[in-house]
């Protein structure tokens, strides 16, 4: 097995450079982060350390992040996570791309946890308060469709170049 490189940016020392990736992108955006503040025991028993909380983002969201399509083991952490917090969870996987990510959205009514899919929608960034674009920009894990770039705003494409050009050689700051 083939181990991720720790990395350090913005005073914090990431599991892997993908998740520092993650970070820049996130202050690319303007997004308040915290990086693996709390632990949780999910519904099942297990012990979870989520990647990142944005505490403004859309009234509070987890980020879990792969570098690799989740498993099915994984979305189902992810799904608890949500029901057990109530608070919706953002399935990241791969650098920062224009792609359509799967969401665990949480829901004050049943179903509690509704599965969606979206991307961020990055022209409201600088207030924290936007949504998610959900479905029709794709299909989850498919990169984002051209005749849907023009409605994304320019600040999704800064961030994902920001976050895809950072170097981190060594573990060093990016």
């Amino acid at each position: 097995m083939i181990k991720a490189i720790e990395t350090n940016y913005s005073g914090h020392r990431f599991r892997s450079r993908i998740e520092a990736r993650y970070a820049v992108f996130f202050d690319a955006l303007r997004i308040e982060w915290e990086y693996e503040i709390e632990g949780f025991i999910l519904p099942s028993g297990e012990c979870y350390l989520p990647d990142f909380w944005l505490p403004k983002f859309n009234g509070g969201m987890w980020v879990e992040v792969k570098p690799k399509p989740f498993t099915e083991e994984e979305k189902d952490k992810c799904w608890q996570l949500c029901f057990g917090t109530q608070k919706s969870v953002w399935l990241a996987n791969g650098k920062p791309n224009f792609t359509c990510y799967e969401v665990y959205y949480w829901n004050d009514e049943p179903p509690f946890v509704i599965e969606g899919d979206g991307i961020p929608n990055a022209d409201k960034a600088e207030r924290e308060n936007r949504m998610f674009g959900m479905c029709g920009y794709g299909e989850t894990g498919k990169r984002v469709g051209s005749q849907y770039m023009n409605l994304m705003g320019d600040s999704l494409e800064f961030a994902i170049k920001q976050a895809n050009k950072a170097r981190f050689e060594f573990g060093e700051n990016g």
